[in-house]
């Protein structure tokens, strides 16, 4: 059950981390919204895809990488797991634009999507290893 909660903590700072993107000048990633373009546009369940796959990504991280991921400290473990979740994110944010699903401004700023989601996935990771300590 601490999965679920972590799980709902870290994709909830991940969100409010990229909630407030625009207001520093760098282009909205609303997540839930692009994944809502895979689900004909409903974003009630752009935002429960959003924080399943959070909770997808955290049982993973605790099964399979929390004691696997050499680092120096649990923080770090963290935002190592964070990158291939981006790296997968990134994927599917890069079949979003070559598919058509996001055009016009957001096209154009790609590169800073993309920087900022990364940022927000390291931001997810070291959620998750503060608190997922490997013992």
């Amino acid at each position: 059950m601490k999965i679920v909660w972590i799980s709902l903590l870290a994709t909830s700072v991940m969100s409010a981390f990229i909630l407030i993107l625009p207001l520093t000048g760098l282009p909205a990633l609303n997540i839930p919204e692009l994944l809502s373009t895979l689900l004909h546009g409903n974003i009630v369940a752009g935002w429960v895809l959003h924080f399943a796959i959070g909770l997808i990504y955290a049982f993973i991280y605790v099964v399979f990488f929390n004691h696997t991921i050499p680092a120096i400290n649990d923080t770090l473990r963290g935002m190592l797991f964070g990158i291939p979740a981006f790296m997968v994110s990134q994927t599917i944010l890069l079949l979003l634009v070559t598919g058509g699903y996001i055009t016009g401004p957001e096209k154009e700023s790609a590169t800073l999507m993309a920087f900022a989601n990364c940022a927000a996935h390291l931001l997810y990771g070291s959620v998750l290893g503060s608190y997922f300590k490997n013992k």
